[in-house]
């Protein structure tokens, strides 16, 4: 069952992942894999959150992996905070490993992302779902074991 503009979060929550289960397995590209995409991370929320997003800086001795699609990253953690899952739960329909989504997760936290994305949803008002972002930070702040859930 999709979930609805009027769910609370943590109903949203639960209705989102209890619908991993029949979302197609894959690299992602199914309809399904993008309609789920999209409900976890709207674009009106992933406007809000790509500014506050560290930059990616390549290696100056080059080599490594190519960068992720952040917003890729951004919905499978999301996605995982939000269903209350392990990392290694994470469907293979988000295209990328555990390890690099719960390596961002924790990237994230180290930079402050969860308290500016609390702090920029509380000042601009109605631009994104606040509820739901509201719910995100506060499942990131559970999972990374921060306490202080006013910064």
């Amino acid at each position: 069952m999709p979930p609805t503009a009027d769910s609370s979060p943590p109903a949203r929550a639960k209705q989102v992942a209890s619908g991993h289960k029949t979302v197609s397995r894959g690299n992602g590209s199914g309809h399904a894999a993008s309609a789920l995409s999209k409900r976890l991370v709207t674009d009106e929320l992933w406007s809000v959150v790509a500014p506050l997003l560290p930059s990616f800086s390549s290696r100056p001795q080059g080599g490594g992996t190519a960068p992720i699609d952040a917003r890729t990253v951004f919905t499978a953690v999301v996605y995982v905070l939000t269903s209350d899952c392990a990392w290694r739960q994470l469907p293979p329909t988000f295209s990328i490993s555990q390890a690099t989504a719960h390596r961002h997760f924790h990237a994230w936290t180290k930079c402050g992302l969860w308290s500016r994305l609390r702090k920029t949803v509380l000042s601009s008002g109605d631009r994104c779902d606040p509820a739901w972002t509201l719910e995100i930070v506060a499942a990131a702040l559970d999972r990374s074991g921060t306490a202080d859930r006013k910064a």
